[in-house]
């Protein structure tokens, strides 16, 4: 029953911890000392230096961007976000910065495939490349049933995120008129009358062309008085006096 008394055990293993620590040789624990801090110097730079996640190594890394973009070294530029995306591969904006830098490397169709995987990530810079690269300086009428679907993604994204942008606006009316959205353009057209009342007066046309004549009637009263304060204001104006 000796073997199986607990207390029996820890007297023995304390005896065998006990004998080990006095037959270490201490004397010589001195020499010892310089390979200790040798091993705790290369274990600490070891462990700074394979993790991504290392504040200064971060900050190197933008460093090494940030002097690459300014001497227009976009090849050292592309190895650098390469090695960022390695740490952090669903990170939108290295992709969006990946992207332009390719794009600074005429890899055209890479860039376009890049934003675009951008845009249904709903990423609004991507976005707003889209608008300037492929639909600005184009109509709506002219775009394949493909292209016309992207810009109707594109500018949705864009209004959703910056509802007050004014050039938006009115090339989401125009898409959704070309796209045959009548009754979602209209209150679009209406908020852009108080810039241009004769968009008011498009408003009161589509809206009696659907049957809703109380707001035909109702957009043609106010960007009618609109029109005739204006035209007091700037007589001249041949755009004006259309109405």
């Amino acid at each position: 029953m000796l073997y199986w008394n607990p207390m029996t055990w820890f007297r023995w293993f304390g005896e065998f911890v006990q004998c080990w620590f006095l037959g270490l040789p201490w004397r010589d624990a001195p020499k010892a000392i310089p390979a200790v801090i040798l091993s705790i110097i290369l274990f600490t730079i070891g462990f700074i230096a394979f993790s991504d996640t290392a504040g200064w190594r971060s900050r190197l890394l933008n460093r090494q961007l940030q002097v690459s973009l300014e001497r227009e070294d976009f090849p050292t530029a592309e190895i650098v976000v390469r090695r960022q995306l390695e740490a952090d591969p669903t990170n939108s904006e290295l992709i969006f910065r990946f992207a332009l830098i390719r794009e600074a490397q005429s890899f055209e169709d890479e860039t376009k495939v890049l934003m675009r995987q951008l845009l249904n990530r709903r990423y609004l810079p991507a976005a707003k490349w889209l608008l300037e690269k492929e639909i600005h300086g184009k109509k709506f009428t002219d775009l394949e049933p493909e292209e016309l679907d992207e810009a109707g993604q594109v500018l949705q994204l864009i209004s959703e995120q910056e509802p007050e942008h004014i050039a938006i606006k009115r090339q989401s009316a125009e898409y959704l008129l070309v796209e045959q959205r009548i009754e979602s353009a209209i209150p679009l057209l209406d908020e852009l009358s108080v810039y241009d009342p004769m968009l008011g007066l498009q408003a009161a046309a589509l809206a009696r062309r659907i049957g809703d004549k109380s707001a035909a009637e109702r957009y043609a009263m106010k960007n009618l008085d609109r029109i005739v304060e204006m035209k007091k204001d700037d007589p001249t104006n041949a755009y004006l006096s259309w109405s």
